[in-house]
């Protein structure tokens, strides 16, 4: 049983890991785009 929650854990923490970098990585590109369109 708690080998099941840890499986469950880790497998948990790594989705949001992956939805972590992927909000992060949308956000930088969001920030750059915004950068560029200040400095035009």
């Amino acid at each position: 049983m708690n080998s099941a929650n840890a499986f469950l854990w880790i497998g948990v923490n790594s989705a949001n890991a992956f939805l972590w970098i992927g909000v992060n990585s949308a956000n930088a590109f969001l920030w750059i785009g915004v950068q560029e369109i200040i400095t035009l």
